[in-house]
Parts: structure tokens; sequence; C-alpha cells
């Protein structure tokens, strides 16, 4: 055995699948949700929506905190990954009634953004860091304009962008905490998971959660193969 950490990490790797995996085989009815579908589309396409729109921002964010010398608003941006998203959600809350727009489409988008847009900020930031210095010097030269440099910039990361837009969908796409504050409808991942186990206990929401799973792990390969390639 040339390699003995090797081993001990990929059976660390196995037990983590196992631990969640298996332990549903445990229960002796398991039995599909009588609609695994709907919330699983809603989800994504919320989720599709609100990266779309959050995304922008949080490239100029980025952009401008590694290359701008605006690290100083990280922190305030980056709070919101450190608290219960439930907390978010109650802080938003008041907003959200008085526009009148609790349990709409509108207010799953904006929360999913809210949450998510740290992450991209963060990610950028850092896909940037690397190469912005040297690149910028030699744009500032030339005289670029700061749009097209920012644009220029996201370019040079390769696939680095796309990794930062697949973040910010994946944690859209995981919310729960400020949902269940701001809207149970229309109904998503989290909070139909949530409602499963509400009324019908841990056997009528395991296999939902079985199925999300196995979504997750389809999204984290994808996640990968993008970053694989980037690198």
């Amino acid at each position: 055995m040339k390699n003995p950490l090797k081993i001990i990490v990929l059976a660390a790797a196995i037990m983590y699948i196992a631990v969640l995996f298996l332990p549903p085989l445990l229960y002796q009815r398991l039995t599909l949700p009588p609609d695994p579908y709907t919330s699983i589309v809603n989800t994504a396409l919320a989720a599709s929506i609100a990266s779309l729109l959050a995304f922008p921002l949080a490239v100029l964010l980025g952009f401008y905190v590694s290359a701008r010398g605006l690290a100083v608003v990280l922190p305030f941006l980056m709070f919101a990954t450190a608290i219960p998203h439930t907390a978010i959600g109650l802080m938003v809350l008041p907003l959200f009634l008085a526009l009148n727009i609790v349990d709409t489409w509108l207010a799953v988008i904006i929360t999913m953004m809210i949450v998510s847009l740290p992450l991209g900020v963060g990610s950028v930031a850092s896909g940037l860091s690397a190469t912005v210095k040297a690149l910028d010097e030699f744009l500032s030269v030339l005289g670029v304009g700061e749009l097209r440099n920012i644009w220029i910039h996201m370019r040079a990361m390769g696939l680095g962008w796309a990794v930062s837009f697949m973040l910010m969908w994946l944690r859209a796409f995981s919310e729960l905490g400020a949902l269940l504050i701001v809207s149970y409808r229309p109904s998503t991942v989290g909070v139909y998971m949530f409602e499963l186990f509400q009324t019908g206990g841990a056997e009528a929401a395991v296999p939902y959660a079985i199925i999300v799973a196995t979504l997750g792990m389809v999204f984290s390969g994808l996640l990968y193969i993008i970053s694989w390639r980037g690198g």
C-alpha cells in the first residue's frame, strides 16, 4: 500500500455517502410522495431566474472587491452565510408584507437572490484574484472602459464564471429557512419536504429526500466537471 492516507480518504467519502443513503432502508414501508415533481420544477425554475438576475450583480461586486480596493464591503455581504436563514426570512418579512408579495413567485425569487448573492460574490472575487492585477494594469494602459474591463476579466476566468453561477444556483435551489417564513407557495423542494415530514412523518418524507439527494449528487457532479474543465 503506497499511500494509506489515500485509502483512508476514499473510505471516508464512501462512509459519508453510506451514512446518508443506507439508514432510510431501515424503514419497513417507504412510499413516494403524491407529487414529487412540481416542487422540483418550481425550485429549479425559481433558482434559475434568481441566479440569472443576481449573477451580474455578483460579478460587479466581485470585481470591485478583488480589483478596486473594496474588499471592506465583503464582510457586509458574507455575514448572511453565518446566520440561520430563518433570520433572513424574518428580516425581509416586513418588506414583503408591505409589498403584499408573501407566498408568491416574486417572494421566492427575491429570497433566493438574497441568500445566493454572497456565495457568488465570494466565488467571483476568488476566481479573479489570481489574474486581476496584471490583466487590469494591461487593460488600463489600453484605456479600456470599466464595463468592458469586467467583461474581459470574466472571459479570462474561463469556466470559472460558470462555477460561480452554478454555486449560486445550488445555494438558491437548496434554500429552506427563509422560505419557511416568507413563502410556502409556490411549493419549493425544501418547503414540500418539510410539509411531508410534518403531515406524514419520516416514512413519508424520506423517499423524497432520497430523490433530492440524488439530484444534488448530479448537480455536484456537473459542478465538478465544470471546475475540472476550467482548471
